[in-house]
This record gives C-alpha cells, structure tokens and sequence, in this order.
C-alpha cells in the first residue's frame, strides 16, 4: 500500500495503515471463531433445572450430526471467506482519497466506508490515529476514553450484545466523542 503516499501525506496514509491493522486484527479473531463449535441452548441450559438440562443433553445429542456438520460448513466458510478478506486489507481500495478536513473528523469521514470494525476496536484504532496525528504526547489527555465511559459502554454493549438499540446509543455517544475531541485536538 505505498502507493497511499501518492495520494495523501504521509501521517494520513499511516492512519489508513493503521486502520487496516486493527481490520485485519478484527479478521483474524473472527477467523479463529469460526473453528470454534457453537452449542446452541447454551444460556438456557445454564439456567434451566435439573429436568430442563438433562432434556438440553438429550437433544443435543440427537442433534450432534446435523451440528457437527453445522460447524464443518462454517469453519470452512471461515476458512476460504477469511483469509481473502485479510488479503483484501493489503490492497489500496479504489476512490481512496486525502482527507477534505485535516483533523480527526475529516479522517474518520474519508474512510468510513472503509472501517469495519466492532467500536473497541475502533476506540483503539482512534487513540492511534490521535498518536499519529498531532503526537504520542498528547495521547493520554487526548485518548477517546478521556471523552466517553468506555468501560461501561463496552460492558452493556458485552452483556446486551443483540440489543440494536443499545448498539445505536454507543455509535451515536461515539460520533460526538469523535466530535469533541476532534475540536479539542483542532487540525493537525
């Protein structure tokens, strides 16, 4: 990906580098989940009684074919889907273009169709780009998690994981810590 230099300056081309770090990091794990088995009824059989489990067992064990074949598919759909797209993070996406704004904002707008990654991860990749941008020194009064409650997000988030809602409420609290940060910080 030299060819980024081409397009924007260096610092910009090293976010966008750093971008694709934490993408590919994000894919390797999925990667390494996509071989690990899912035992479905797990959260009930956890709460259910005694009767309740031991009826859990028995269908899971007259299910264990069509599950074990269940897991052989998608580990090797991990395994031909995955690799590709770690591959794809290699390559400079079409239409990639410098930042119009030259503050963490602008970048963030630039290549948001490219950031595919779950918000803390993003968080992380953000507190990056702060390092790249104006300095490490001013990384820890800068740091996004200066500008939201991060644990406490991430831990709802964790515990409610398929509330869209709450999903919503984070990348919404996260856009405005972006915003005020990115006032703070001013342009680079």
């Amino acid at each position: 990906m030299k060819a980024l230099n081409n397009v924007m300056t260096r610092s910009e081309a090293e976010c966008f580098r750093a971008l694709r770090r934490w993408r590919r990091q994000y894919l390797h794990g999925k990667l390494k989940q996509s071989f690990r088995p899912k035992i479905p009824f797990n959260k009930q059989r956890q709460s259910a009684s005694f009767i309740g489990r031991s009826t859990i067992f028995l269908i899971l064990v007259l299910l264990a074919p069509l599950l074990a074949l269940y897991w052989l598919i998608g580990s090797l759909r991990g395994l031909v889907i995955y690799p590709a797209k770690i591959l794809l993070t290699h390559v400079k996406p079409p239409g990639l273009r410098a930042p119009g704004e030259r503050n963490i904002q602008g970048v963030h707008y630039q290549f948001a169709r490219h950031i595919e990654l779950p918000p803390e991860l993003y968080l992380k990749c953000l507190d990056e780009w702060v390092a790249i941008l104006y300095g490490k020194e001013k990384l820890p009064k800068f740091s996004i998690n200066q500008y939201l409650d991060t644990k406490y997000l991430l831990q709802r988030r964790v515990n409610n994981a398929k509330d869209r809602y709450l999903n919503d409420l984070l990348i919404n609290q996260i856009s405005n810590a972006r915003e005020e940060l990115s006032r703070d910080l001013g342009y680079y």
